[in-house]
């Protein structure tokens, strides 16, 4: 099999939230879900922003970088609501927040060597965030790529966020969802370390241990060759009776193979279970 070719991928749909501060350990790790004390310069925190009755207002991962946490969300337009749900939380902490959404630019990359003159931060399966100055161009840091350096399109990028079930605001979730219906717990919550607001939905909800619906990696076959894309909400059945509905799909380089992520009732979680579209099937993985 040949190598990987190195990737990158100038990400500007996101929100950056910067927290400072001499308090901002404490109080992030009270408005999280995951522990805020694991971040450090080499490693990143997977996290969900909950509000007081435990729903998941946002998804991302937190960085540390020079006296600050940096909170960065796929999905732009976000920060005039975190920041709104933030900020009447902070009442005699030494906190500060801002929108960073604008300040730099970012860059995701794989198989690209890191430059100890640019920020590099891990976001797993060899995954990278390497941020660029405001005022840097993202042309001419290329300049520094290996000649066989690819771009990668919006397409190839959903496919590998696809294939680890990594959801975006506003089109995988939203504020009516509960955190374990993500599929996450692993990653992105701390069950051990102690309260923060929402904690109490999302403790009794892995008391019970189960959830209603999940978002959940699906297969999709059988999709005709011109095939481009499958519309949002796009329903699936079994037996003729619905059983939940796409939220996003992606297709290999040659549009042979299709990924997506899909709500489904808890009857269907089982890996193996065979779904049916339009004209396709879907298997859930």
């Amino acid at each position: 099999m040949a190598p990987e070719l190195p990737t990158y991928y100038p990400w500007t749909n996101l929100t950056v939230i910067s927290i400072s501060g001499k308090d901002r350990v404490k109080w992030l790790n009270n408005l999280v879900t995951n522990d805020v004390k694991k971040v450090s310069a080499i490693s990143s925190v997977e996290c969900f922003v909950t509000d007081v009755k435990g729903r998941t207002l946002s998804h991302g991962v937190l960085i540390e970088e020079n006296q600050q946490f940096l909170y960065i969300s796929w999905g732009s337009d976000q920060a005039t609501r975190l920041l709104s749900h933030w900020d009447r939380y902070v009442i005699r902490e030494d906190v500060q927040l801002l929108d960073a959404s604008k300040a730099s630019q970012w860059v995701l990359a794989k198989g690209v060597a890191s430059d100890k003159s640019i920020p590099f931060y891990p976001l797993g399966e060899n995954w990278s965030l390497i941020k660029l100055g405001p005022t840097d161009s993202i042309d001419s840091w290329m300049v520094s790529l290996p000649n066989q350096a690819r771009l990668a399109d919006e397409n190839s990028i959903d496919w590998e966020r696809i294939q680890h079930r990594w959801p975006i605001v506003g089109k995988d979730f939203d504020e009516k969802n509960l955190p374990q219906e993500l599929d996450r717990d692993s990653s992105a919550i701390s069950f051990t370390k102690g309260c923060y607001l929402g904690q109490e939905t999302v403790a009794r909800l892995d008391a019970i241990g189960q959830v209603q619906k999940k978002l959940v990696q699906i297969e999709v076959h059988g999709l005709p060759r011109d095939t481009l894309q499958l519309a949002p909400n796009t329903p699936l059945f079994r037996n003729e009776q619905e059983a939940g509905y796409i939220t996003s799909t992606a297709h290999d380089s040659n549009l042979e193979r299709w990924l997506g992520l899909a709500y489904i009732k808890r009857a269907h979680f089982a890996s193996g279970t065979e779904l049916q579209g339009n004209n396709f099937t879907a298997i859930v993985v």
